[in-house]
């Protein structure tokens, strides 16, 4: 492309621009959305998500929170590894490697090796 050509491109830009924006019913001469857009409607997943999740929480109460959570705290108690890996992962999280910073520490010690290049 040449230097003549971008520019006669660059010049129809904003004129292409402006009639998009003109033509747009819900926004306004600089793009934005004007009042009483009505917006997209969402994601159907996210709203069947929320309507279960709040038919979970009107389902359990306290009691059977704590009720499960005594299960699990008893299996873990007994030696069940996946009772003692799930307890140990909501209490304190998931574990990260333990080589992590090692790991970190390598990678930066390369790329400032390669930045000095």
């Amino acid at each position: 492309m040449t230097a003549s050509t971008t520019n006669q491109v660059n010049e129809r830009r904003p004129r292409e621009r402006l009639r998009l924006l003109d033509s747009h019913p819900y926004l306004d001469d600089r793009g934005r959305f004007k009042a009483g857009n009505p917006g997209g409607t969402g994601c159907p997943v996210a709203a069947r998500v929320a309507r279960l999740r709040a038919a979970l929480l009107g389902a359990v109460t306290p009691e059977d929170l704590k009720a499960v959570v005594v299960a699990l705290v008893t299996r873990a108690k007994t030696g069940d590894l996946a009772a003692i890996h799930e307890l140990l992962d909501r209490l304190l999280g998931k574990p990260i490697e333990a080589d992590i910073l090692e790991r970190l520490q390598d990678l930066e010690d390369r790329l400032l090796k390669e930045s000095t290049r």
